[in-house]
């Protein structure tokens, strides 16, 4: 099927809160009735079929698409960037909760949704409890971290003065190590030049009829050597996330925030500096209780500054180091993974953004 890129008009809050009250009527037609508290739970439980009658009505109402239980996925599938944001900026009136009609666009427990965490550390060290399990369940030897704040990014949508946001939820430990690792993608590049090839399996169909993905990595015969180059570089960016989150132990709580607004979406990351800001913030209460921790951003970029620089020396060594000591004929032993997927996903891949 042919994707259609649907054209849309400008809307404003008003138009999206009237059919976000709609859309929750026509699944419950009392539910303006209900005592708050009922509703927000409402909005944070609704089973799949609910989620599904209400983007059924959105589409309907507020993007005049003709759309019904039949080919919901097909339209979903079909909407361009635009219309999308439209319909998640109507579902945060009918999923966020709180103050600011926060959503946490993360998966949960069948018997839990975010009112079960009052703060953001109880929801994330419940998190990091569940990721240290299922890891124990992977390997006998897995030795277990130390919590630090927002090792993974959880992803949030809010109301900002009834403007949609998108936004990441991070920490210094956090962000300071994305940035490093772009950092470090783009000069491992240009310390040993590379470039993904087709191998002799790529496009070809499995016995079960999937296409198999199969693109190596061609550097020109230093294939061994960037990959312990990549492989001393990971070790470093685990070690400076540990060193960085340390250092924000006992420091006064602090959020900073930095906004990366593309065209006319909204994009915003929240950066707490340790567990103390989490447990500072309430979901309720996000931006309210975020207000008073709020600093500028002198001290992540002086700190980001320095990272970078102390990065590109490590760098530098280890390259120097490699390639004068390293012996590229022992090879580590590795699980080998394959990789099978369906062919429209494989021709996705291929295409060019």
């Amino acid at each position: 099927m042919q994707k259609k890129d649907y054209q849309i008009n400008q809307f404003n809050f008003a138009e999206i809160q009237a059919c976000a009250r709609r859309a929750l009527i026509s699944t419950t037609p009392d539910y303006f009735s209900w005592p708050i508290e009922r509703q927000e739970h409402y909005r944070a439980t609704k089973n799949e079929l609910i989620i599904r009658r209400i983007k059924i009505e959105l589409i309907n109402n507020l993007l005049k698409i003709p759309c019904d239980s039949e080919n919901i996925d097909d339209v979903w599938d079909e909407l361009s960037s635009s219309s999308l944001d439209i319909i998640n900026w109507a579902m945060l009136l009918t999923d966020g909760i709180g103050d600011d009609s926060i959503f946490i666009n993360e998966s949960f427990a069948l018997d839990k949704s975010v009112l079960d965490f009052e703060t953001l550390y109880e929801f994330d060290f419940d998190d990091h409890l569940f990721q240290e399990e299922h890891r124990k369940g992977r390997s006998s030897r897995y030795k277990p971290r130390v919590y630090y704040p927002f090792r993974w990014e959880p992803w949030v949508r809010l109301l900002i003065d009834n403007i949609f946001f998108y936004a990441n939820l991070s920490s210094t430990g956090r962000y300071i190590v994305d940035e490093l690792d772009d950092f470090g993608f783009d000069y491992i590049q240009q310390l040993i030049p590379y470039k993904l090839v087709e191998g002799k399996k790529h496009g070809k169909t499995s016995d079960d009829d999937y296409l198999q993905w199969d693109m190596q990595i061609n550097a020109s015969g230093l294939e061994n050597q960037l990959e312990e180059l990549k492989s001393r570089w990971y070790s470093y960016l685990e070690q400076r996330f540990i060193t960085l989150s340390k250092n924000q132990v006992g420091q006064l709580p602090t959020v900073h925030i930095i906004d990366n607004n593309e065209k006319q979406v909204c994009n915003r990351t929240y950066i707490f500096n340790n567990e103390d800001a989490l447990k500072m913030v309430r979901w309720k209460h996000f931006l309210m209780d975020c207000q008073p921790l709020m600093k500028d951003n002198n001290y992540l970029e002086l700190l980001l500054i320095s990272e970078k620089h102390q990065a590109q020396v490590f760098m530098d060594n280890s390259y120097k180091d490699i390639i004068e000591n390293f012996d590229p004929n022992v090879v580590k032993l590795k699980k080998k993974i394959k990789v099978m997927m369906p062919a429209e996903l494989l021709n996705n891949l291929n295409e060019p953004d």
